[in-house]
């Protein structure tokens, strides 16, 4: 039998890996001087992603891609438990959810563009 991670097991996991993940020295301009550390990192690592993607686009190995990524999910949830696989998934939906409102106020201000009006 699986031993199920309670969520103060989870959160020592998730600080643990916190303390020791190398994470990027903060020499950004301005701007981004003001970022956190752990959001430095993952744009890097939304940056890395994306390059592997956008190598893959046209690609039937594309599909290797995305096994991978939800493999390496799958491991994360297991190992860490219930709490980590719903946290998974309500990260998913919520970047769904930002993707989708991004994609509607882009057509809208194309749309609003074309008829001569004004995004709002």
């Amino acid at each position: 039998m699986l031993k199920q991670s309670s969520p103060e097991a989870k959160a020592n996991r998730v600080e643990e890996v916190r303390d020791t993940a190398p994470l990027p020295q903060n020499t950004a301009s301005a701007p981004d001087a003001k970022r956190s550390p752990i959001d430095l990192y993952t744009d890097d690592l939304i940056e890395k992603l994306d390059r592997l993607y956008d190598e893959l686009r046209d690609s039937p190995h594309r599909v290797a891609f995305v096994d991978a990524l939800t493999w390496r999910l799958a491991k994360i949830a297991f190992t860490c438990g219930p709490y980590a696989a719903g946290d998974i998934v309500r990260q998913y939906g919520r970047h769904l959810a930002n993707i989708a409102s991004h994609d509607s106020a882009r057509r809208e201000a194309e749309a609003a563009k074309a008829a001569g009006r004004l995004p709002q």
